[in-house]
């Protein structure tokens, strides 16, 4: 498969646009899960499915590229993801906002975030928005420690335990990254 390049035309949006959103937080949410829908084309276009059972994908971005566009591609295929796991060295304020919109429309139904102690430096107001999303969310768990990961896990619906591994942060300045995207109950375990 060659490199990402995010010159697919016409993307359609993820969630319609809503003429209610009543603070900054949300519509930016809303804007960026939109501004996915390029990428999903573009992960579509060169991954046209959910890999199979047992079966791992190798991919190489080249351009601005980051979990999300993964976590609305899954969303794409299967419907609702169930239970969600990331792991990661940092996550962004558009990205918090975009997964809770995620779960506050149903597309996801539970998250566990795992974020480096190292956020609570560089970034405390990601924590603090994080903290006050998790005290009024009962499904939405997040945990800190010495962390430099990067995994999403996802199980679906239809039963599959999707693996996606990387280099890419839960933020928008992820660019030259690589992924590892298995569907193995095992691996998932």
């Amino acid at each position: 498969m060659g490199l990402f390049k995010l010159n697919i035309p016409e993307a359609q949006t993820i969630l319609p646009q809503e003429n209610t959103l009543r603070d900054k937080s949300a519509a930016k949410a809303l804007q960026l899960i939109n501004s996915h829908a390029k990428k999903v084309a573009t992960i579509k276009a060169n991954i046209p499915d959910i890999p199979k059972e047992k079966e791992c994908i190798f991919v190489w971005t080249t351009n601005q590229f980051n979990t999300v566009s993964f976590l609305l591609w899954i969303i794409d295929h299967t419907g609702p993801i169930q239970e969600l796991t990331l792991s990661t060295y940092s996550i962004g304020a558009n990205c918090i906002n975009a997964l809770v919109k995620l779960m506050d429309t149903g597309q996801i139904l539970k998250s566990h975030l795992y974020v480096s102690t190292y956020m609570q430096r560089i970034n405390a107001k990601c924590v603090d928005l994080l903290r006050s999303y998790a005290s009024s969310r009962p499904l939405l768990s997040i945990g800190y420690g010495f962390n430099h990961s990067k995994i999403l896990l996802a199980t679906t619906q239809a039963g599959h335990h999707l693996v996606i591994t990387g280099s890419g942060n839960f933020a928008e300045n992820a660019r030259n990254e690589q992924y590892t995207i298995c569907n193995d109950k095992q691996i998932y375990d």
